[in-house]
Formats: C-alpha cells, structure tokens, sequence
C-alpha cells in the first residue's frame, strides 16, 4: 500500500462477526482510507487471503472510508459476486454518495 506519513492510503481488516445472533460464518471486513486506484489491488489481495471457501455472508464495515471512488464499488461488487449474500454498515458519506450515484444500493445494502 501507498503510505503517506505512515498511514497507509487504504486498509482493510477481516474479523469474524462475533455479535450475538450473528450467523456462523458471517465476515466483517473493515475498510478505511482511501479506497480508490492506487491500493485497491492489495486491499482485493488482502481480503481475498482472508476469506474461507466458500465464502460466507460479507459485511463491508465502511466506518472509516474518507474517499472511495469506482476502484472501490469495483472492489465491492467483486467480491459480492462470490459471497453468500453481502451488506454495507456504517457507510461515511464519501462512501454513500459512490453507492447511491451508481445506483447499486440494491447490491450493495445497508445494514
């Protein structure tokens, strides 16, 4: 990843969802930063090592998202593609307005 004073531009985090009535299996994956061109091919690398076969129900956490651009709806759907079913939580607003331009709220769900 591209750092810049020691924070990478973007990062992902993968934890197995641990709340109660959670189902089994059930992944949050937790990205920040910048999601967009420049880190989105090892942020794929990183979440795709992370994820078991087959992969589970997907919860992208975008809590801490300061700009995504196509690159990361790109990101999304990919995966979304190989998962069970897929929601977003906690979209920022950077994060909501590429969600919502696209049109691909549908795909893309809040939780």
């Amino acid at each position: 990843m591209d750092l810049v004073d020691d924070e990478p531009l973007g990062w992902a985090s993968v934890d197995v969802d641990a709340a109660p009535g959670a189902p089994a299996g059930r992944l949050v994956i937790g990205l920040g930063g910048e999601i967009d061109a420049s880190g989105v091919d090892d942020l794929r690398s990183s979440i795709a090592a992370a994820l078991p076969d087959p992969v589970p129900a997907i919860v992208f956490d975008l809590s801490a998202v300061d700009f995504m651009d196509s690159a990361g709806i790109t990101l999304l759907l990919g995966f979304a593609k190989q998962a069970q079913t897929v929601v977003v939580r906690n979209p920022t607003r950077a994060a909501s307005l590429v969600i919502e331009a696209t049109g691909l709220g549908e795909w893309l769900p809040t939780e």
